[in-house]
């Protein structure tokens, strides 16, 4: 298994509502980007902010879940993903974010299959995306970053493949 940060800590502002616990089939958002990263190989390392109680209610009895609170989620999404760094234990671990419930399991493992000690970005219409797969071998670089503008920056500027 390959861990994998989900940060789950924003308030979702613009939506009015907390986007990850909107119903979405049989589920919320949060419920099906979990089940789909599991479902693809994954340990699950979600980081919570103000909404820390519900996700331990909706996860509390999955053991390939570990949640980890950010007192500093609202200083932006990367404190969330720093927050996450502090549990990630396997060689390699994946970022993505919690309300993209349409990244199937196949993905994961299509990513997850590439042997690499580099940053394994997947790609739509020649754009990167999520989730990235990043060497633990990073982890020092990314709680040194100081970029106020997401992740993205730092992990193009190491050695990547798309």
């Amino acid at each position: 298994m390959i861990d994998c940060i989900l940060p789950a800590a924003g308030l979702s502002q613009r939506m009015g509502r907390w986007k990850p616990l909107l119903p979405l089939f049989n589920k919320t958002i949060i419920e099906w980007s979990v089940f789909n990263a599991i479902a693809g190989g994954c340990k699950v390392i979600l980081v919570t902010g103000p909404n820390t109680d519900q996700l331990q209610k909706i996860f509390k009895n999955n053991k390939l879940v570990t949640l980890i609170r950010n007192r500093s989620f609202s200083d932006g999404l990367i404190t969330s993903i720093k927050t996450g760094l502090s549990v990630v234990k396997t060689d390699r671990f994946f970022v993505s974010l919690a309300d993209m419930p349409f990244i199937l399991p196949n993905i994961y493992q299509k990513i997850s299959a590439y042997q690499s000690n580099v940053i394994v970005f997947p790609t739509y219409e020649n754009k990167p995306g999520h989730p990235v797969l990043i060497p633990s071998d990073f982890i020092n670089k990314i709680y040194q970053y100081q970029g106020n503008k997401g992740l993205k920056p730092l992990l193009l500027s190491l050695p990547h493949q798309f």
